[in-house]
């Protein structure tokens, strides 16, 4: 692959997108194609990058090296009201890539997926022989969103000529991050603006955050490769607990917390005390994360409240 190559990113309007957008787009040629273009214009002006823009249904009309799928509901809110959505939203992207794919059978593919697709509770961080556990009859409301990530991994896995890494992502916060998603980190943020005091509860649960860097680092490893039909799990160089990130926010922010020991943590993906992975398949196709998950949310949070004032 050429070292600018031309890398088209699908659903660049939501917070994966941007990252990758900012990232890439000084080495390669980027297009950001969305359903809303405007909104895609407006974040590469106010960020001041260079990257085309175009309709998402434009798709079939240019010619990349590289295409990128972030379409994706990631707002725990918006899966929770309706996690119907997350299946349609899903296969409508996969129906985009795979099309592509076809009529340009030479285009590498990097598709997003989730942790959340091993369908497990996290009591232990996943790894290379989790084995999926649902009950077939018993589907909670929780386990929608991972299974329609592992039906999407599914389908990859049935075309293996087709060169598709699945990249299962955890989590990740940055700059470009939607202020108004409902995740810890976000109301991390809004009571070091606001002043006010973070409520939380006991349990001292796992995450880990890659670096925007780390992530565009990971990408670039999958579409200048060999080309290869698997998924792999995405992790910085170490993820971080709870009270960890929050302790370590209170010396470096200020940040005041409270523990309230009646107030239980659900996400919209279930509640897990150790969301991460172990598995290290990407580090056999050559990335090697440079951030620790605490060091990304201190870099992300100073940009993020130097932008705020």
């Amino acid at each position: 692959m050429s070292e600018r190559s031309s890398i088209g990113i699908l659903g660049a309007t939501g917070h994966v997108g941007k990252v990758l957008a900012a990232g890439l787009c000084a080495d390669h040629d980027v297009t950001l194609y969305a359903r809303r273009p405007e909104v895609a214009s407006a974040f590469a002006e106010a960020r001041g990058i260079r990257v085309a823009v175009a309709p998402l249904d434009s798709l079939g009309e240019a010619r990349h090296q590289a295409l990128v799928n972030c379409i994706g509901i990631g707002d725990p809110a918006s899966v929770s009201a309706n996690p119907a959505l997350v299946y349609e939203v899903t296969c409508r992207a996969d129906g985009l890539l795979l099309g592509y794919a076809d009529a340009n059978p030479e285009c590498r593919l990097v598709s997003f997926s989730s942790g959340a697709a091993y369908c497990s509770e996290f009591v232990v961080p996943a790894h290379d022989q989790t084995a999926v556990s649902l009950e077939a009859g018993a589907l909670r409301p929780d386990q929608h969103y991972g299974l329609a990530k592992l039906a999407s991994e599914g389908r990859h896995r049935a075309l293996p000529d087709v060169a598709i890494i699945d990249l299962r992502l955890f989590s990740l916060f940055s700059r470009d991050i939607d202020p108004s998603a409902g995740f810890l980190m976000n109301e991390v943020l809004r009571c070091m603006v606001g002043g006010t005091t973070l409520v939380t509860g006991p349990a001292d649960h796992i995450r880990d955050y890659v670096a925007p860097a780390d992530l565009c680092s990971l990408v670039q490893v999958c579409i200048e490769g060999e080309p290869v039909n698997e998924a792999v799990d995405v992790y910085s160089a170490a993820p971080v607990g709870k009270f960890e990130m929050l302790d370590a926010f209170r010396e470096r922010f200020n940040l005041a917390y409270t523990v309230d020991d009646a107030r239980a943590h659900s996400g919209a993906t279930g509640s897990k005390l150790a969301y991460f992975s172990a598995s290290r398949k990407a580090g056999a196709l050559g990335y090697t994360p440079t951030r620790t998950s605490l060091e990304t949310l201190i870099e992300e949070s100073e940009a993020l409240l130097n932008i705020t004032r």
